[in-house]
């Protein structure tokens, strides 16, 4: 074979290799695009049934079922603040992709991401709903704590535990810590515990006249 042909023959060899990992490094860039909007969706829906759940929270309903749906939120939120992170991590991947990948591939994949992330949640956006979902929690348990029932203490316990803050000062100026709502959650467990096993009353008997 002449020289010129070997030559041709390599750059052909080089430039199909060349094609083929482009075209490999699109497929795996794209499909990162798609996880990273699967993720998006995924806390969506999570960030969607809170809000909805805080909306249908109304005073008049019964506490018990309140200070579950605070929890409820609270754990949705944790779960969206960690799912966003995961996100970060799956944007960063398609970024570091697509930049090895040639300019028209980019443009069209940053085309499409530009498309799909047109609704999708920051964490500015979470922030701000998780900062005004701490007040409201930390208004209804400031209201309600001393009532000691068992979902009130087990949602402060929750949202101490979560660090959404170290205390809550009570209206009465009582100061609510992770070791104070332990104590509380014993006492009641205690409570409980020496009321099942109380004797029970004696039946009062009627003499018949």
């Amino acid at each position: 074979m002449q020289p010129i042909y070997v030559f041709i023959a390599v750059l052909s060899a080089i430039a199909a290799k060349l094609i083929y990992d482009s075209a490999i490094g699109k497929r795996k860039a794209n499909k990162s695009l798609v996880n990273l909007a699967n993720k998006q969706n995924e806390i969506k829906l999570i960030y969607n049934n809170a809000e909805t759940k805080a909306k249908d929270i109304k005073p008049q309903d019964d506490l018990a079922e309140q200070a579950a749906a605070f929890q409820q939120i609270a754990k949705s939120h944790q779960d969206v603040i960690k799912m966003l992170k995961q996100a970060d991590y799956l944007r960063k991947l398609f970024v570091s992709q697509v930049q090895h990948l040639p300019r028209h591939y980019q443009i069209s994949l940053e085309k499409k991401e530009t498309r799909l992330s047109a609704n999708w949640l920051t964490k500015h956006d979470i922030d701000d709903r998780h900062a005004l979902y701490t007040k409201a929690t930390k208004g209804f348990i400031r209201q309600h704590y001393e009532q000691a029932s068992l979902p009130i203490l087990e949602l402060t316990r929750y949202f101490l535990e979560s660090n959404a803050v170290e205390n809550i000062q009570l209206h009465n100026g009582r100061i609510i810590d992770m070791e104070q709502v332990n104590q509380d959650l014993e006492k009641f467990h205690l409570n409980q515990k020496l009321k099942t096993n109380l004797p029970p009353k004696p039946k009062t008997k009627v003499d018949k006249i």
